[in-house]
């Protein structure tokens, strides 16, 4: 009975009881609340739809620099366990980038990190053969609508979610 009382104590600290509802959740079901069945709370997305203006361009490695930053990822925490390199573009497109606040950003120099932000390794500048001046396809998308991230760049031939170099 202890157990059962203490479970009772955390569930209503984490759903929130009312001491006249006892052990009754203050949560709605679906029905109640007028969430879809197929689409429950934890599953909904943050940030929204989000919408992107597409300009099509061309990526430019500037620089490949072992910093002390890129080689401190092969001890860190939950890091990749091999040393990595800066790696630094630049992005150039012959459309007009019609959002102001974009049009500045998308001029400067950028760096290139896997989708989970580790630097890339060695092998994989190897694999993708990024060296400084080699250029890439690269579409620029600026967010018009919604609160997901501002500003991508998405390189054709190369994958930033290519965590081979991990699994070696």
């Amino acid at each position: 009975m202890k157990h059962l009382a203490l479970i009772v104590i955390i569930l209503c600290g984490v759903v929130g009881c009312s001491k006249s509802e006892g052990m009754k959740s203050t949560m709605k079901s679906d029905t109640e609340s007028g969430i879809s069945s197929e689409v429950r709370p934890a599953e909904r997305k943050v940030g929204g739809q989000c919408e992107y203006m597409s300009y099509t361009g061309t990526a430019t490695i500037t620089r490949v620099d072992k910093t002390d930053a890129s080689r401190a990822q092969a001890s860190t925490m939950g890091g990749p366990g091999y040393e990595g390199n800066e790696v630094w573009y630049t992005y150039k497109t012959d459309q007009e980038v019609k959002e102001e606040w974009a049009r500045g950003h998308s001029q400067k120099e950028h760096l290139l990190l896997l989708t989970n932000s580790w630097y890339p390794g060695p092998r994989y500048s190897e694999k993708y053969g990024i060296t400084p001046g080699k250029s890439y396809g690269c579409v620029l998308k600026v967010i018009t609508r919604g609160t997901c991230t501002p500003l991508i760049f998405e390189f054709t031939g190369i994958d930033r979610s290519d965590y081979f170099e991990k699994a070696q």
